[in-house]
Order: structure tokens, then C-alpha cells, then sequence
């Protein structure tokens, strides 16, 4: 584990690797909210990176209640030069509809952007610079990740995740999230055209999740990369929206995750039915299974067996309210009748 006090080196000592210092090559963006205990280890590994091309660190914090403002504020006055602090007056999260990540990266000066949150951490020195010069080499892809480990706060146990053996295209990725986010590097320029068109895609702004849409978006554009080193550790914690012990919080995860994927082919691939069936006869077969309300949005194209399910699920309601209505009408008939005689 990483120490949780100020980084030993100077900004001299972290800046004279840089052969490239002309301008801001790669954005490091961090988002925290109350997270006194983590934060110094972020932005530390952040610090650790040893590159060839300037970078820079920009913090978000949305409004702690904690110390973690006061954390990244000496973090800012020992650095300068390489670390911005934005800090919002109010949680702008709880109010809905706010994308941490998405503002930050506006701030961002580098052709080239990493993420990472503030419970999080990296461990190899050499991530930005290896993934940079895959980027620089490479025209034609728009994002390079690695593998994590993902380490469970709970029971203090560590779990390698390495995806970097997939060929991810957006046919892979359309199916499962593979990449991590503490892992990715991508060119910031798509970050820009992506957002424009955010808030112009029908339901995003009931998405649960804002780094799995950019990925698919990212390789509409370009191809993935993949480094095979593990370059960060990922803390999992019980009660995240992402993991969770409980069930109903998974389920809720898990079909915006479905809608979300609905609705980027939707916008971007609309000629693409097959695919588009396919989502939407995943997210029905999981509400049917589960007994859960269905969104009308998101019930064409489905497949005829779905169809007849859905006709069938819709009778049977149907059926349900009307004996419900007739046990009520017969109960305050009963009543009327009793008081009557």
C-alpha cells in the first residue's frame, strides 16, 4: 500500500524525465468525493509516473464534507505547476444528471487523457509513458487499457482482472465491460465529440454509468490497444453502485447497463436491428425472469418469442388487476349489504 503522506519528490526532481516539455502531452484526471482515506494514494502514484512528455493532474471534488479538500489543497501548494484543483460549492452528483468525469476532462490541456477516482491507485511508474507511445505510434487507436487488480476492501483480498488477451471491438465490448477505467488512456479529442452528442442521446441521462458508454463510443472511432501489465489497483467496496451485496442495487445496475447499450446503437448504428434485437431481448428475458416493471421504451425489436411473452405477461396483469378490482367490488358490496340488513 502506498503511503498516505505528501510525495517525497520535488517537482524538479518529477519534471526532469520530461524530454517533451513544450506543452501538456497526457491530462491525468482524478474525481473524489469524501475520500480522506484513499486520496493521498492517488494522486501519489500519480506523482510516481516516470515519462518522457509532460503531463499534468487535474482533481475534481464535488463538495467533501470530509478532508479530502484539505488533502488535495496541500497537494496543490507542494505542486503547482502540475496539479489543478476543482472544487465544487455544492455536490453537484446528488442533484442528478452530473457526470464527474465528463466535467473534469473539459480542464484537460493533454492530447491524451488517464483516469483514475480517488479510492484508486496506480502501481507501475511507467503506465502514462508506455501507453502514450502506443497512442503515438498508432493512428488509428483511439484508447490503450491494462490489466487491475482488483482489491475487495471487505474480506482484504486481491483479484487479478486481465482482459488485455481479448481482440475488443465494439462487437466484444457491446456485451461485456472488459476495460477498467484506472486503466485507460485515450486521445482527448473524441472525449470533446462524444459529450457534444451526449445529452443529445434519448435517455442518457438515466444512465448509471459513464465510462462504459465513452469506451463503445471510442471504438466507433478507432481500435483498442492493450498493454499486458498490471498497472493499477481498483477498490471494491460493498455498498458502490457498481458492487454490491445487494441484490435489487445489482439488478438496478445491471439493466441500465442494458438500456444504455440500447440506447448508443439506437443513436449510432440505428441500421443495426440484429444487434439491437439482441439487447432488447436481453434486457426483457431479465425483466420477464425477475419479475420486474418494463419500460415501453425499450421493447422493439424484440424476437416473436418475446413478443408472445410480453402479450402473455401484459394478460396476465391485466387479469390480476381485474380479479383484484372484482374481490374489492365484492367486499364493499358485502359491507353496504351488511349495513343495509
Amino acid at each position: 500500500m502506498l503511503s498516505k503522506s505528501l510525495c517525497e519528490k520535488s517537482e524538479n526532481e518529477i519534471t526532469e524525465s520530461w524530454r517533451y516539455a513544450d506543452k501538456v502531452y497526457i491530462s491525468v484526471v482524478c474525481t473524489t468525493y469524501n475520500q480522506e482515506l484513499y486520496i493521498s494514494d492517488a494522486i501519489n502514484s500519480f506523482l510516481e509516473q516516470i515519462t518522457d512528455y509532460r503531463f499534468e493532474i487535474i482533481i475534481h471534488d464535488d463538495a467533501s464534507t470530509d478532508r479530502t479538500t484539505e488533502i488535495i489543497k496541500d497537494f496543490e501548494t507542494k505542486y503547482p505547476s502540475l496539479i489543478r484543483v476543482i472544487i465544487q460549492k455544492e455536490n453537484q452528483y446528488s442533484k442528478g444528471g452530473f457526470r464527474p468525469l465528463m466535467y473534469a476532462s473539459r480542464f484537460a490541456c493533454g492530447e491524451c487523457i488517464s483516469f483514475c477516482e480517488g479510492d484508486d491507485f496506480w502501481v507501475d511508474p511507467y503506465k502514462l509513458n508506455d501507453q502514450y507511445e502506443v497512442l503515438l505510434r498508432n493512428s488509428d487507436v483511439s484508447l490503450v487499457y491494462t490489466a487491475c487488480n482488483y482489491y475487495h476492501v471487505d474480506s482484504d483480498s486481491y483479484k487479478l482482472v486481465d482482459n488485455t488477451n481479448i481482440d475488443i471491438n465494439f462487437e466484444t465490448l457491446i456485451k461485456n465491460n472488459y476495460i477498467a477505467t484506472l486503466t485507460v488512456m485515450l486521445r482527448s479529442k473524441y472525449i470533446d465529440e462524444f459529450y457534444s452528442k451526449y445529452k443529445l442521446i434519448p435517455g442518457s441521462n438515466k444512465w448509471r454509468m459513464g465510462d462504459y458508454p465513452l469506451w463503445l463510443f471510442l471504438l466507433l472511432r478507432g481500435r483498442s490497444s492493450s498493454i499486458s501489465r498490471t498497472t493499477a489497483v481498483y477498490r471494491v467496496f460493498e455498498n458502490s453502485a457498481s458492487h454490491s451485496n445487494n441484490k435489487d442495487k445489482n439488478l438496478e445496475f445491471y439493466l441500465s447497463s442494458i438500456r444504455m447499450r440500447i440506447d448508443m446503437v439506437r443513436f449510432f448504428l440505428p441500421k443495426d436491428q440484429n444487434l439491437l434485437r439482441c439487447l432488447i431481448n436481453k434486457y426483457l428475458f431479465t425483466v420477464l425472469l425477475e419479475g420486474e416493471t418494463i419500460d415501453k421504451n425499450y421493447t422493439k425489436p424484440a424476437s416473436l418469442k418475446y413478443v408472445i411473452f410480453l402479450k402473455i405477461n401484459n394478460y396476465i396483469s391485466l387479469n390480476y388487476i381485474m380479479k383484484k378490482i372484482q374481490s374489492i367490488k365484492r367486499m364493499l358490496y358485502e359491507k353496504v349489504n351488511e349495513k343495509v340488513n
